[in-house]
């Protein structure tokens, strides 16, 4: 089971497996109306006997949603006493706009569950290439490093001697970016207060990337130039749900005033002013 929407290989890398793949819906209600929820006794009905691995990551990409660390206990706990491994994708984790707000390691909180993690989102440090994943389940764990030896070994030294300095000062790196979103954040609130007939704009609680929705008429002309001008990408609608006409920020930990820039070709005036 996957949580939709989605960082995209959540979904199709378990499909070209061969396995079968269920949908949990994250919204409640639809249109203006619609809001973001982890609603468990969805979950729940949404189970299937043979059901083995649940998988969600929040913050989430690409809405901003976070659940209450209540929800995501009983998530965590749900999953383990069902027999159900919950993976966890944790990349956004460190830069919610309230610190509050930051969920505890899934790994912490069930003896089955796996936590993953990356230096390229909330550290914004992508060209380390290092990633891992930590579970108290040494068994998977050695299965992990036997499938990893068929891509590769180890990270060059010098990668490994600059995450272990990233990860020693985690708080600054994640004080620093939590503010860039920040400022980002209300810019992009602004640029829709101006259009609140086309834009509806619901700020994320963590991570860079947010779901605005257009709420204009939509055309393939129109999707191409809002993609070009400013570094959005509209979703199609899908059956009147969860991605009614929706566009998702790209760039939303960019410098504020390359987020000015990109927000400022779809409207009169200098680019970077202020």
């Amino acid at each position: 089971m996957v949580t939709l929407p989605n960082y995209q290989s959540l979904e199709t890398i378990p499909l070209e497996s061969g396995a079968q793949v269920t949908g949990l819906p994250l919204w409640s209600g639809s249109g203006a109306a619609l809001t973001w929820t982890l609603d468990l006794d969805r979950l729940q009905s949404l189970l299937r006997p043979d059901t083995r691995l649940v998988a969600v990551n929040f913050p989430n990409n690409p809405t901003g949603f976070i659940p209450d660390h209540d929800t995501y206990r009983h998530l965590a706990q749900m999953c383990h006493e069902r027999g159900i491994v919950l993976v966890a994708g944790e990349v956004y984790r460190g830069i919610e706009v309230d610190p509050t707000s930051t969920l505890p390691h899934a790994a912490d909180l069930s003896p089955t569950a796996v936590s993953v993690n990356l230096l390229s989102k909330s550290y914004g440090l992508p060209g380390l290439r290092v990633g891992w994943a930590a579970t108290q389940d040494t068994a998977l764990l050695a299965s992990l490093e036997r499938l990893k030896h068929y891509t590769n070994i180890r990270n060059p030294d010098i990668t490994q001697h600059l995450a272990a300095a990233a990860l020693r000062i985690s708080d600054r790196i994640h004080d620093r970016n939590r503010a860039i979103v920040a400022g980002n954040i209300a810019l992009v609130a602004e640029f829709c207060a101006e259009f609140p007939d086309l834009l509806a704009f619901e700020p994320p609680q963590g991570g860079c990337v947010s779901f605005p929705r257009f709420l204009g008429a939509t055309s393939a002309a129109a999707h191409r130039w809002v993609e070009r001008s400013a570094g959005l990408r509209p979703l199609k609608q899908d059956a009147g749900q969860h991605r009614g006409r929706c566009l998702t920020r790209r760039r939303a930990a960019a410098s504020p005033k390359s987020l000015r820039a990109r927000l400022d070709r779809l409207v009169p005036g200098p680019a970077l002013a202020g």
